[in-house]
């Protein structure tokens, strides 16, 4: 099921949408106001497409990418230590070469500026010459998209 929120639309009818969406996995929230598309997709799911992504990771804070893709796309939280929570559980049992921690997350973000925009900023960002940091995150980003199915 796809439902576009658009402007204008009743704050009533916005929130009982998204309440739907807890808890049917297969509903797309499209929200005009956000210029992104939320969706809801099991942990499995996120899960396999995390490990999936693993062995193209050369470091660790390439985790910067699952996450820009989790907060903008999959309403994961944006506040690094409940998202970090959040991927603890999702991945616990699961060995990788690359384990996520808290710094791995917030030091790439403090220390650049189009790795705390959303992902639509990245597709037309222009990095420095040489800048191999962020085309890294950028391509985790693309390959984590594509095995998550969005577009």
């Amino acid at each position: 099921m796809r439902v576009t929120i658009e402007k204008g639309d009743k704050p009533e009818l916005v929130a009982m949408f998204y309440s739907m969406q807890q808890c049917l996995r297969d509903i797309v929230i499209e929200d005009k106001r956000m210029e992104q598309t939320q969706r809801l997709l099991s942990d499995t799911v996120v899960r396999d497409a995390i490990i999936s992504v693993m062995p193209y990771f050369s470091v660790r804070s390439q985790w910067v990418a699952i996450y820009r893709i989790l907060v903008d796309y999959l309403d994961y939280p944006s506040e690094i230590a409940a998202f970090f929570k959040r991927i603890n559980h999702l991945m616990r049992g699961t060995h990788t070469t690359f384990a996520p921690d808290y710094q791995s997350i917030q030091k790439p973000l403090a220390a650049s500026g189009i790795l705390q925009k959303p992902y639509h900023h990245w597709q037309t960002f222009e990095p420095l010459k040489g800048d191999r940091i962020f085309e890294r995150q950028r391509m985790i980003a693309e390959k984590f998209m594509g095995a998550l199915g969005i577009k």
